[in-house]
């Protein structure tokens, strides 16, 4: 390998920094997903000098990578979190292919375990919306409860709502997603009245809250994290006859195989329902419930 990529491991700010600055002004990738690739490459590099001799970028190589998703996997962390830390680190070695600066990229056929297959976790509806209702939930947590109860939006693009994104007489608001790609979302009652009381004229930000004290709001009134209630959504709207490929668009999925998990949620709901409530015909025993 040469150039930059052949720095030493010492330097490896340099290295990530040009990449993740490439990920979100090249690519639009969010500042979240950077945040969180920036992490996974430096928790690379602190294994490499934990557990290895290596002192360059370029002295990694596919077995070496192979032994931290190893390493990673007998540690029992999540599939998910493993494949994502390798992801970045692909990354960055397809970047720096791509810029001249290696002949090869050792992270390109590295093998991850499979992500194990889980239904998402839903929020307490009835805990939602007395958190609404309750007068000692603060307005701005209120409605950005209300927002995501009623539109399924994703906590980034909540914060980067403005108050001009707002369409009063339509009920919607313009929501920028993933990749900056922009779509509508619509809202319901509990928003509209909640804007109503909120929202003064002008273009500035929706939510005044950082993402990590409006993750601590949601919880501490729900019990439950603002991806809870996104997928709570989709359920509900599910549930209520609504097709999938609308809650595809509306939630700013790519595809509608990523909302198909959603049909797996309601079906386990409809299980669940089925056993509570099922009919007990064993001679001489009664329904005790109704």
């Amino acid at each position: 390998m040469e150039g930059k990529i052949n720095v030493e491991l010492s330097k490896r700010n340099m290295m990530i920094q040009e990449y993740i600055s490439y990920l979100q002004h090249n690519k639009g990738y969010s500042v979240q997903t950077c945040t969180e690739y920036r992490k996974d490459l430096e928790k690379f590099v602190q294994w490499l000098r934990s557990s290895t001799q290596i002192e360059r970028w370029g002295m990694v190589t596919k077995d070496v990578i192979d032994t931290w998703v190893w390493d990673m996997s007998v540690n029992d962390m999540a599939a998910c979190t493993i494949k994502r830390r390798v992801s970045a680190l692909r990354g960055l070695y397809q970047y720096a292919w791509v810029m001249g600066l290696c002949s090869d990229n050792p992270a390109k056929y590295v093998s991850t375990p499979k992500k194990g297959h889980r239904l998402p976790k839903t929020a307490d509806v009835d805990k939602l919306w007395q958190a609404i209702r309750n007068v000692a939930t603060e307005a701005e947590t209120k409605l950005a409860l209300a927002i995501m109860a009623e539109t399924g939006v994703r906590l980034g693009e909540l914060l980067d709502m403005r108050v001009n994104d707002v369409n009063v007489g339509e009920r919607s608001i313009v929501v920028r997603g993933k990749g900056n790609k922009e779509r509508k979302v619509y809202y319901g009652d509990m928003t509209a009245e909640l804007i109503g009381c909120s929202v003064v004229i002008g273009g500035g930000l929706l939510i005044s809250s950082s993402a990590r004290e409006l993750r601590y709001k949601v919880h501490a009134a729900t019990g439950a994290s603002p991806h809870n209630i996104r997928h709570t959504w989709a359920t509900v709207m599910l549930n209520n006859g609504c097709p999938l490929e609308s809650i595809s668009k509306l939630m700013g999925h790519a595809s509608v195989k990523t909302t198909e998990i959603y049909a797996e949620v309601a079906t386990a709901t409809l299980a669940a329902d089925y056993n509570k409530y099922k009919p007990n015909y064993v001679k001489g025993k009664e329904r005790t419930s109704a």
